[in-house]
């Protein structure tokens, strides 16, 4: 009995440390980038780009519905599995990057964009909205997906995109909230962007380490209880 008890526990002991090490991970100057640029957009009234970093800053200004919509996409994007998070995220994946790893998957922006005269609205049902950013650190050389939610939904749902020579991002939505950048990691392993320092991935191995060494130890135990026994 207590042989099973012990292999019980190192089972579930491992599984605990080693949960983290296949959450969503985010570039570490996600905080602190800058908001991207907006080229041009459809219709008259002025688009409002905001950036993940000045809902996180106090000292911005914001509105309240852009600074929620900012921090909650944030925390899901951090705590959530991808499979509960994006429609068809698996196969979307694939088709983006020609099959890379789904480790490979990392956030690099987080912004929220919305016209003026709809801060805490969504666009009209069946009405879409082109505009055209270019995002810090981006370029034709990176592969990546877009993603964004939409207002008043649970799910987050993948968008078409071009991108031109000169790094200019068309997108086309159909909700005006929260957009996320998911980049292939695979190209630029070291983080070697054009946006700073402390971009690149900021892999946490340390769970799996330690789960490492309890299994170990608690391995040896096993072993030296059984050597015990044999001998008595």
């Amino acid at each position: 009995m207590k042989m099973t008890r012990l292999i019980a526990a190192m089972l579930a002991i491992m599984t605990l440390l080693t949960l983290s090490v296949f959450a969503v991970e985010f570039v570490p100057s996600i905080e602190r980038k800058e908001c991207p640029e907006l080229v041009e957009h459809d219709g008259d009234d002025l688009l409002i780009v905001t950036p993940l970093s000045d809902a996180i800053d106090e000292t911005k200004d914001i509105h309240e519905d852009i600074e929620n919509n900012l921090i909650s996409a944030y925390e899901e994007l951090g705590d959530k599995d991808w499979q509960d998070l994006v429609e068809g995220f698996a196969e979307k994946w694939d088709e983006f990057t020609g099959g890379a790893p789904i480790t490979n998957a990392v956030i690099s922006d987080i912004f929220d964009a919305r016209f003026t005269s709809e801060l805490g609205a969504d666009l009209p049902e069946g009405k879409t909205v082109t505009f055209k950013v270019k995002i810090q650190g981006i370029t034709t050389d990176d592969t990546f997906m877009i993603i964004y939610k939409e207002k008043g939904t649970d799910m987050w749902k993948v968008l078409e995109y071009t991108i031109d020579e000169n790094n200019v991002i068309t997108i086309t939505a159909t909700s005006m909230s929260a957009f996320a950048v998911v980049l292939d990691n695979e190209a630029d392993p070291a983080g070697d962007h054009d946006d700073g320092p402390q971009t690149g991935v900021e892999k946490n191995f340390a769970p799996a380490i330690i789960a490492a060494v309890v299994f170990a130890v608690i391995a040896a135990l096993c072993i030296g209880m059984i050597a015990k026994r044999k001998k008595a």
